[in-house]
């Protein structure tokens, strides 16, 4: 049970793990300070693995069942970096001031600290923390050659260039050149598309769904880049994804095996970064590199190549100003939308409320049809926010719509403003297609029903449970609407 002395060279993974196991079986008599290096190998051997549970069954038992010691604390490092890459900010930060107090002189806490301000989105707090480690272990004698101390100085003096290089070093570097091209063509003013108006088709005689006013245009690629882009679509053989989805038939490794030719095709042509097309095959490559979303990637990747497209659109809008709209029906607008519609979803997912919400406005200005259910996802950020009128504007523009978030948005709109016999009507409407929202709203506790990964069936157990887990805190939050929504169920089914 004694730790002491240097661990064999195992090199096959399932090899260290035999190895180690026994070490970290209870109770935990593991004494010396190599035991939270060898915990830490053992978990990477578990992840190496993906034996998940054994990760988290071994940190919890350590947590719970060890005294105040090294090994403990490794298992606070690892509790605040997994709850931190869970969203779960203030469990990262608990564990993290466990971890320190139970090895205080620990050097391993610089690093870690920093890092979870980095995954925070902290850049200036992760610089400044970077310093203070770094002027501290300078006067407790540890060395400026150290490993430690360079990567601390790199990180006090650039924290997201040295995030963004050692996420590219788990894969050769992959990434660092294509950062290098997207700091060096930022300067770049965008450059607007032109428009070509196109009638849409009538479907079913059911209109176009386009505003009288508005006018539906294609987004033609400038002449200049043409070229280019045949160029790029040579040397990056990538499909554009099916459909409304992201995903393509690409294999990720391969594609970062060719960064060296694609950058230096891309820095030999800098007007690569005013083509949608290519700034949406950028986007797809980098969603497929291994440690994407790492937030180093992100900010020095993914936002940047974001942000760009954002800005050819505006651009391209502002130089029109005559009511323009790109439907997503028309092949041509689809780069540029797609861009659109990651940024949304990004904001959405980092729960970026304010950014997410005049993203998603822009994009249902632009694509009215809103193809990929943003709206769903928008009216209910509007209800949280008490922004009544603007959600029910939003599902003005969609009657009869199959999202129980805009047809039970409706209804909670129409009662929280006041007018509740128009709430019948909506719940009425609401009613025929997605009957069982209700009960999964007004019910206390109700049971999970079996969900697919498939999808939900419209009108099924499954999208009134997802509904209820997305919004029934908001119906809550409105006075008496859920005792109303109960008894107007009621009366509309008698």
């Amino acid at each position: 049970r004694q730790t002491s002395g240097p661990l064999p060279q195992v090199a096959a993974v399932p090899l260290q793990r035999l190895y180690l196991e026994p070490l970290f079986a209870p109770p935990f008599a593991v004494r010396d300070d190599d035991a939270g290096e060898l915990f830490s190998i053992l978990m990477e051997c578990y992840t190496s693995l993906g034996y998940g549970n054994k990760k988290v069954g071994l940190r919890d038992a350590i947590i719970e069942q060890c005294p105040a010691s090294p090994l403990r604390s490794a298992a606070f490092q690892r509790l605040a970096l997994m709850a931190m890459d869970g969203g779960d900010e203030e469990q990262a930060w608990q564990a993290f001031q466990k971890a320190m107090a139970d090895n205080p002189h620990d050097v391993s806490h610089s690093f870690l600290e920093v890092q979870l301000h980095m995954a925070a989105g902290q850049l200036e707090q992760a610089g400044q923390r970077a310093d203070f480690w770094y002027r501290k272990l300078c006067k407790q004698g540890v060395g400026e050659d150290e490993d430690i101390m360079r990567l601390l100085g790199r990180l006090r003096d650039d924290p997201l260039a040295a995030q963004t290089g050692l996420e590219c070093s788990a894969m050769d570097d992959a990434g660092l050149e294509l950062g290098q091209w997207l700091a060096a063509v930022a300067s770049r003013p965008p450059r607007p598309y032109d428009l070509k108006a196109e009638e849409m088709p009538d479907f079913d005689g059911h209109g176009t769904g386009i505003a009288p006013d508005a006018i539906p245009s294609l987004l033609l690629t400038p002449a200049s880049l043409q070229k280019v882009e045949d160029e790029w679509s040579q040397l990056c053989s990538l499909e554009k994804p099916f459909g409304t989805q992201f995903a393509v038939n690409a294999d990720g490794g391969e594609l970062w095996q060719q960064e060296v030719e694609l950058c230096q095709f891309l820095q030999d042509h800098p007007e690569a970064f005013d083509s949608l097309s290519i700034l949406d095959d950028l986007l797809a490559v980098v969603e497929m590199h291994p440690m994407f979303p790492a937030p180093g990637l992100v900010r020095s990747l993914f936002l940047p190549l974001l942000e760009r497209a954002e800005a050819i659109l505006d651009a391209t809008v502002q130089a029109a100003d005559d009511g323009r709209v790109l439907p997503w029906l028309f092949d041509e607008n689809r780069d540029g939308l797609r861009s659109l519609v990651r940024q949304v979803l990004y904001w959405e997912e980092n729960r970026e409320v304010l950014r997410f919400q005049a993203s998603a406005e822009k994009l249902l200005a632009l694509n009215p049809h809103d193809n990929h259910g943003i709206r769903g996802l928008l009216i209910n950020v509007l209800l949280a926010a008490g922004q009544d009128e603007k959600a029910l504007q939003l599902s003005d523009n969609f009657p009869q719509d199959m999202l129980a978030d805009v047809a039970y948005g409706r209804v909670l709109a129409l009662f929280r403003l006041g007018r509740k016999a128009e709430a019948g009507v909506a719940l009425a409407a609401a009613l025929e297609r997605m009957p069982k929202v209700p009960r999964y709203l007004y019910q206390k506790r109700i049971a999970q029903p079996e969900l697919s990964p498939y999808g939900i069936s419209i009108g099924g157990d499954d999208q009134a449970w997802e509904y209820r887990e997305e919004m029934r805190d908001v119906w809550l939050d409105s006075d008496g609407a859920l005792a109303w929504l109960k008894r107007q169920e009621k009366k509309i089914r008698n």
